[in-house]
């Protein structure tokens, strides 16, 4: 496991997109989103997460934009692009993901009519297939992630 590890729970900004690089390897991006709190203001932090094969394909159709997720992985080095002003930015923090968990409220097989809330989400990419218990449930913020200015 490297060093430079991080663990993130957030909400998908977008859909996921999948691609194919020039040798072949499948590669889908999602678009997280994570917001902190620094006294009454509200920062929102972008993240790349990079899904490398098909492993992840059974669960794309239940990741959706809006969606929150838990996943960890490898943090990569930040790109540094110049915008139209020829200012230096920051672009969303990449990782590639080692495991993608669905948070509590978005479980693909909950039934939303009963309200029934379990503790335990789904892990994907891991070497096991089963459910992992004591995932902390997640609320969502006020935040919307339908801003433009996504720098990506």
């Amino acid at each position: 496991m490297s060093m430079n590890y991080v663990h993130l729970a957030g909400f998908l900004a977008k859909d996921p997109e999948s691609r194919f690089t020039a040798d072949g390897k499948k590669v889908t991006t999602l678009l997280i989103a994570t917001n902190n709190k620094k006294g009454n203001e509200v920062e929102t932090i972008w993240w790349s997460i990079s899904l490398w094969g098909d492993r992840w394909d059974n669960m794309m159709k239940y990741l959706q934009k809006g969606k929150p997720v838990l996943t960890g992985g490898s943090l990569r080095k930040p790109r540094i692009y110049q915008d139209k002003n020829g200012n230096h930015q920051v672009g969303a923090l990449e990782v590639r993901a080692d495991y993608v968990n669905f948070a509590p409220s978005s479980r693909p097989d909950q039934d939303q009519g009963s309200g029934n809330q379990s503790s335990s989400s789904f892990s994907y990419g891991s070497e096991s297939s089963g459910p992992e218990q004591g995932a902390a449930p997640m609320s969502q913020s006020s935040s919307s992630y339908e801003d433009d200015s996504i720098p990506f």
